[in-house]
């Protein structure tokens, strides 16, 4: 609701659940109109507490067949050297 009304939310991560591996996040909330301010103070959150990568959650680990194949185009285009 918050977000509809004009005041920025942003979520950074917290950690993960030890029993199942799934992340948890910490919500910051602003007033109306002071975004930078919300992303300066996420940004020092993640620069003071770098927890983005430290565990891969199970679910990311499984790949479906629409992942592959796009795993599969992009390998092609690193051939082709696009980008």
């Amino acid at each position: 609701m918050s977000a509809l009304a004009g005041y920025p939310l942003l979520v950074v991560p917290l950690g993960f659940n030890k029993s199942n591996n799934e992340p948890y996040g910490l919500m910051f909330a602003a007033s109306a109109s002071s975004e930078s301010m919300l992303l300066r103070i996420g940004h020092g959150f993640e620069r003071a507490l770098p927890i983005r990568n430290t565990v891969r959650p199970k679910y990311a680990e499984k790949h479906g067949p629409i992942l592959e194949f796009l795993f599969k185009i992009i390998e092609f285009l690193k051939k082709l050297e696009i980008f």
